[in-house]
């Protein structure tokens, strides 16, 4: 049964979104961390919410390099508080 639910999913996704080489690998990865940050930020400040809000586009090298660059210093505080709860 899960198998079967799967198999419907990938492919009502493959005709909804297109195939995962329309958009490069980097892309992807600056999306991925740019959701993440953007969450916490409307999470922790609930500002201008909408029930939807459209996939980001990367315009130009600023707006990959702010989100990248955001998005590691939430890593580091989250490794930094792994490692002093471990010890």
């Amino acid at each position: 049964m899960t198998f079967g639910l799967v198999l419907i999913t990938l492919l009502a996704q493959e005709s909804a979104i297109g195939s995962v080489a329309r958009y490069p690998l980097v892309a992807r990865v600056v999306n991925a961390a740019h959701s993440v940050v953007f969450y916490l930020e409307k999470y922790f400040i609930p500002l201008e919410l909408s029930p939807h809000y459209a996939y980001f586009q990367i315009m130009g090298t600023g707006s990959a390099t702010k989100t990248l660059l955001v998005f590691s210093i939430l890593l580091g505080f989250t490794f930094a508080a792994l490692f002093a709860w471990r010890k």
